[in-house]
Formats: C-alpha cells, structure tokens, sequence
C-alpha cells in the first residue's frame, strides 16, 4: 500500500504545467467572497490574493499555487491542456466585524491570522477567461483557534503573456 502511494504522489507531482496565462483579476465567490488576483511568477507556479468579505469577517488571503497538467481525461482529452489541478500552502490575516460577535463569540482580539492550504482545479478555455474551483482549510493561530473548511469559484479575466 505504501508503495502504491508513493507511485501516485510521484506520478501526479512530475507532470507540471506551464501557465496558460500570465495574471488574471476577477471575483472569488464561496467563503469568502471578494476580489482575486492571480499571477504567475514561474512556469507552473502562482500566488493567488484575494480579498475577501464574509457575513462576520473581512480578509486578505495569499496562496502560493504549484499547477499541474492532467495525464488522461477519459473521453475529454482534446480539452486536456485547458484543465489543471493545483494545490499549495498559504496564510490569511482578517478582522471580525460587529455580526461575528453578536453571534455570541468571543475572542482577545478583532484581528485574526492564521495559514492555509489550498486544492483546485482550474479552467483556461481559448478566450481570456479562467474558472477554479478549490478547497481551502485553513487554521487560526491568532484572534481565536479554529479549524475551517472554505471553498471558492473564481472568475477571472485572463492576461496573456
């Protein structure tokens, strides 16, 4: 079984992805939702910022992103180049608003900062257009400890190399 794993994790990591644009700038949508940016700083790598508004929390959110191409897409290979699937660590630092604490919580600070991971997948179709969707957990270190599971659509206007 070991070995097995091994063999996956080797295989998913040596097949990278060239960026299929420069930077991009749009909207993530989930939790939370807010402004993205996108740039890519070399080859199959991205640092990904959004700034984000929730129901009791605004936020500031870098992710640094490693890209990877998809080996087979069963009957879907023609669009192979336009899917990647990505992942990488990040850190968010924010600031709870009146609504967080009228819910009854309780923290030493209104400022919150904690790290991030993130998984995705991530649409390039022939226009200048990119669409993703990943899973961002994430803990608080400071402002309160928690665990979160976050997740986001972004919609991004795409700006070739």
């Amino acid at each position: 079984m070991k070995k097995l794993l091994f063999v996956c994790v080797i295989a998913f990591t040596t097949f990278t992805a060239n960026a299929q644009y420069k930077w991009g700038i749009g909207a993530a949508i989930g939790s939370p939702s807010g402004l993205s940016v996108k740039v890519f700083s070399d080859g199959n790598k991205a640092f990904d910022f959004t700034l984000g508004f929730w129901h009791d929390y605004t936020n500031i959110t870098a992710m640094y992103e490693i890209h990877n191409s998809f080996n087979d897409l069963g009957g879907l290979n023609e669009y192979r180049d336009q899917f990647q699937w990505y992942y990488g660590p990040g850190a968010h630092i924010g600031s709870w608003n009146n609504n967080h604490y009228d819910a009854g919580e309780t923290h030493d600070s209104e400022l919150f900062i904690g790290v991030d991971g993130v998984i995705g997948i991530e649409w390039k179709p022939d226009i200048p257009l990119a669409i993703s969707l990943d899973v961002r957990p994430g803990i608080n270190l400071v402002g309160g400890t928690s665990f979160f599971i976050q997740s986001q659509i972004g919609i991004r206007y795409t700006f070739d190399r």
